[in-house]
């Protein structure tokens, strides 16, 4: 039988090279990244400046270009509520449901900086010219007597501080809005109560006289005309859009959406997805405008979600947890609808158009959103 040998149990019980503790003690406390510091420190040193003038250079065009990259896909990524940074045109219909023309919006700051050293310029002659005048009232003022120094002063402290009130109001823009004069409050079109109209002043005629009056033939009908002008008022004050209130003018948005995002409509002008390998079914015809495609829904939770995001803002509004969880809501819902659209058009012309319209960008459908 062979003889047992006492093995090691784990080699942290072998201490044949660790130093002992007085020679621990002496060993340097400088650590390794002190000294690679102190290495870059002693070359720069050493170092030809015109080099080092260039490398500093570099450094400084690579950061403010990483900058630049940073900030500019901030702004490619957007936000998951607002989507793009600037609203689009068809975004900021919304609030006047289509029955506003133009929109005055501050300018951007590209086109402000271009007009920047003209205004400095003008704005310091104009501070010059003020100046001397000043110089030249205070110097005949010198000669008189001091009540006439003294409101010679105060007048020119008065016009310094009108000077200083009067700021130039910040520059703006004019920009072109997609407008829905067609559409009235109810759901009615246009040419639907005009219709109505004209049926109700053929049907509200007074019948015609069989015995003639030589006396006075013409009241009857001028009191049926006054009537219907003033029937025909108060039907277009009703069923005007700037009159109702904020449900009739999110109707008035979904029947806008319907017009703009229904396959309906979109099919005639946009280009389809491309198609599958394997084989499609054949086309059911279509039964009256589309209602339920993602584009039209994601349309209509944009509504929903701006409003509701606007309210929020407000001063008064900050505290509303309720209508927080509602707006998360709304927001992973549209989520899934756009991911699931991606998945289905394949990029095609209903995908670009609806982003284009909307100004979504993807934050709002790509990773985890967190409001």
């Amino acid at each position: 039988m062979p003889p047992r040998l006492g093995a090691l149990q784990r080699l942290a019980t072998l201490k044949l090279f660790t130093p002992p503790i007085a020679a621990r003690l002496l060993l340097p406390l400088v650590p390794a990244a002190s000294i690679s510091r102190k290495e870059k420190a002693r070359k720069l040193r050493r170092m030809d400046p015109y080099r080092r003038e260039q490398m500093e250079q570099r450094k400084n065009a690579h950061l403010k270009r990483r900058e630049e990259i940073y900030e500019q896909r901030a702004i490619e990524w957007g936000d998951p509520v607002w989507g793009s940074v600037t609203p689009t045109p068809f975004c900021e219909s919304f609030a006047s449901a289509g029955q506003q023309a133009t929109i005055v919006v501050p300018k951007k700051e590209e086109d402000t900086e271009s007009d920047g050293d003209g205004a400095a310029e003008a704005g310091a002659g104009g501070e010059a010219v003020v100046r001397a005048i000043g110089d030249k009232a205070s110097s005949s003022k010198s000669s008189s007597s001091s009540s006439s120094s003294s409101s010679s002063s105060s007048s020119t402290d008065e016009a310094n501080s009108s000077e200083s009130d009067a700021q130039d109001p910040p520059p703006t823009e004019v920009r072109d809005l997609p407008t829905s004069f067609h559409l009235r409050n109810y759901l009615v079109d246009g040419e639907e109560l005009d219709e109505a109209l004209q049926h109700a002043y053929v049907i509200t005629r007074p019948k015609e006289r069989t015995v003639g009056d030589s006396l006075d033939p013409l009241p009857p009908q001028r009191s049926h005309e006054e009537n219907h002008e003033r029937a025909k008022l108060a039907m277009q004050r009703i069923m005007a859009i700037e009159n109702g209130n904020a449900k009739n003018r999110f109707h008035v948005n979904v029947q806008r959406i319907l017009e703009e995002f229904g396959r309906h409509e979109t099919d005639k002008f946009l280009t389809p997805k491309p198609p599958s390998i394997d084989k499609a079914p054949e086309p059911v015809p279509r039964a009256g405008p589309d209602t339920g495609s993602s584009e039209v829904q994601i349309a209509i939770l944009t509504v929903k979600i701006r409003k509701l995001a606007t309210e929020l803002n407000k001063e008064g509004n900050r505290k509303d947890q309720h209508n927080k969880t509602n707006l998360r809501k709304l927001v992973h819902r549209r989520q899934r609808l756009l991911q699931y659209m991606l998945r289905k058009e394949r990029g095609s012309g209903r995908w670009t158009h609806m982003i284009e319209k909307l100004g979504l960008t993807p934050a709002t459908w790509e990773g985890q959103i967190t409001i």
